[in-house]
C-alpha cells in the first residue's frame, strides 16, 4: 500500500516459507501483485485463496476485486451473485455488495448501502478507502473518487506508481486538477518512505 513491492516480495516469501498452508499466504502473494500493478500476476492466487477459504469475506471480495481488473466484471457480478450473503453485515461483505452494484451502475442501490456506519468503517481504513474511490471512478463519479482517494492518502496509502500510473480503474480521475495536485504529494511521501 505503501508502494514498495520488491521489499514487500521478501516479506510475502518469508510469510510463505513460515506458513505455506495458510490460505492467507496465497492472499499476500496476490495482493503484493496487485498493489504493484500486475492485475494477471494477481489471478491466480487470489482464486487459490478463495479457493482454499471461501468462507472469507476478504477473500470475497479480493476474488471479485481482481475479476474486475482482469477485464471480468461479468463474472465478478455472477459471482457476488450466487456467492455472497447480501445481508451479511461484515465489511468485507458490504464492500463487495458495494462493488456488486458498480458493475451494475445502480444508483440507487449504492446510495441505500452508504448508511453512516458503513462510511465510518469504511473511511477507518485506508485500503477500503482506495477501492471505494477506484469503485466510484470505475462508474465516472469524479467527486466521490477524488474525496475517497484523499481519505485514503490521508491514512497513508502513498502507493505512487499504483495510483499515478498503474491503476486503470483510476482513469476516469487522472487527468482532474484536484488528482493531480494529490499526485504531487503523494509522490512526496512516496519517495521519502523508508522501509
Amino acid at each position: 500500500m505503501v508502494g514498495q513491492n520488491d521489499a514487500g516480495k521478501s516479506l510475502v516469501d518469508k510469510c510463505v516459507r513460515i506458513d505455506p498452508i495458510n490460505p492467507l499466504a496465497e492472499a499476500i502473494r496476490s495482493l503484493n501483485h496487485f498493489f504493484g500493478g500486475r492485475y494477471e500476476m494477481a489471478l491466480e492466487p487470489a482464486l487459490e485463496a478463495y479457493k482454499l477459504s471461501p468462507e472469507n469475506p476478504m477473500n470475497q471480495l479480493f476474488k471479485a476485486i481482481i475479476l474486475v481488473y482482469n477485464d471480468r466484471s461479468d463474472d465478478a457480478y455472477d459471482f457476488i451473485c450466487e456467492f455472497v450473503e447480501e445481508s451479511s453485515k461484515n465489511m468485507f461483505t458490504q464492500i463487495t455488495i458495494f462493488l456488486k452494484y458498480i458493475i451494475k451502475r445502480d444508483k440507487d442501490k449504492l446510495t441505500s448501502l452508504l448508511t453512516p456506519e458503513f462510511v465510518k468503517q469504511i473511511q477507518r481504513d485506508l485500503q477500503n478507502s482506495y477501492h471505494i474511490a477506484t469503485f466510484y471512478s470505475y462508474i465516472e463519479e469524479k467527486e466521490e473518487s477524488l474525496k475517497w482517494l484523499e481519505n485514503a492518502v490521508n491514512r497513508g496509502f502513498i502507493n505512487y506508481p499504483l495510483l499515478n500510473e498503474h491503476d486503470k480503474l483510476l482513469n476516469n480521475i487522472r487527468g482532474e486538477e484536484r488528482f493531480k495536485k494529490l499526485m504531487e504529494r503523494v509522490k512526496y511521501e512516496w519517495e521519502d518512505f523508508e522501509v
